[in-house]
């Protein structure tokens, strides 16, 4: 019998609810098609918390590029360039548009987005505490 179950008294048990499962097949892992579905929608859960964790990572990735280039003195970047370092545009922790500018924010690094360039980076707490 397959470790997968549990076992007491060699009844096999829903891997759910772990009431034992019914007379039937033998290789049965749940007591009902309630607990199948029950079962499989819990893992799916999961899987929003890897979305989370995918985002976190991806402006994590995006604020250790930006801080790079600050500490190499640099403030304004082709946008391609950028990308090529695999900085991902569309993930940002603010936004907002003032006239024609494109402002945006990683976590307490700001820079503005033209047509071809990021230009303007800097670190707004870095400024604040000059």
């Amino acid at each position: 019998m397959s470790q997968k179950y549990q076992m007491e008294d060699r009844v096999p048990r829903c891997l759910f609810c772990g009431e034992p499962i019914p007379l039937g097949r033998p290789d049965r892992k749940f007591c009902s098609l309630e607990c199948k579905n029950a079962f499989h929608n819990s893992h799916r859960k999961v899987s929003t918390n890897h979305y989370h964790d995918r985002v976190v990572r991806i402006l994590e990735n995006n604020y250790y590029i930006l801080k790079h280039l600050l500490a190499m003195g640099i403030t304004s970047i082709d946008r391609r360039t950028l990308r090529e370092l695999h900085f991902n545009q569309e993930y940002t922790t603010s936004y907002s548009k003032i006239g024609h500018r494109h402002h945006y924010t990683c976590f307490e690094i700001h820079y503005d987005i033209t047509p071809t360039r990021a230009i303007n980076i800097e670190n707004i707490l870095e400024n604040q505490l000059e």
